[in-house]
């Protein structure tokens, strides 16, 4: 399969690298984009390049609000009552206690397919994902149109494309 077309004829290994265990709130902007988190370990190595998730980010906040105060905030979460997939079990059978909310998972799908591969708990993921991952964002805010549905549509496929063409692993459901 060819790789898809990247709408900001930018290729792929031009983007920034962004380290979660250094990150910063403003170290991401706000704008919509798509996100790659990669194997740590196997880049430090340059053994392998790995892709491990593939994820947009549409919605008002855009990269900052997906990545920085849902993946990697370990207060996102919902509580356990909260229907999840047959495949997220192992969260739903092994809750955390949050003192405001009592029993929870995680609300990001990211960390809840991290949690059932894995076997982590909620408050296990953002670790996780901080000691094995690392960032690229590819910024899409300057090439689409600005009908926002149209923006949206354009990310989503292209996400999509993405995803069917490296297979992340955490793309896949448990």
């Amino acid at each position: 399969m060819k790789a898809p077309n990247n709408l900001l004829e930018t290729t792929f290994e031009n983007l920034a690298i962004y380290d979660p265990l250094t990150m910063q709130n403003d170290d991401m902007t706000e704008s919509p984009g798509i996100y790659f988190w990669f194997n740590r370990h196997l880049w430090k190595t340059k053994k392998k390049i790995k892709i491990e998730y593939i994820g947009k980010a549409v919605a008002s906040g855009g990269l900052k609000r997906r990545i920085m105060k849902e993946h990697l905030r370990p207060g996102f979460l919902q509580p356990a009552s909260k229907p999840l997939s047959k495949k997220e079990k192992f969260q739903r059978e092994n809750p955390i206690f949050d003192d405001k909310r009592g029993d929870c998972t995680d609300r990001s799908s990211l960390r809840r397919t991290i949690g059932e591969k894995e076997k982590l708990k909620a408050d296990q993921t953002v670790p996780f994902i901080k000691k094995n991952f690392l960032l690229k964002v590819m910024l899409l805010s300057a090439a689409v149109d600005s009908d926002r549905n149209a923006m949206k549509s354009k990310i989503e496929k292209l996400e999509s494309d993405y995803i069917r063409y490296y297979n992340p692993t955490y793309n896949q459901k448990a």
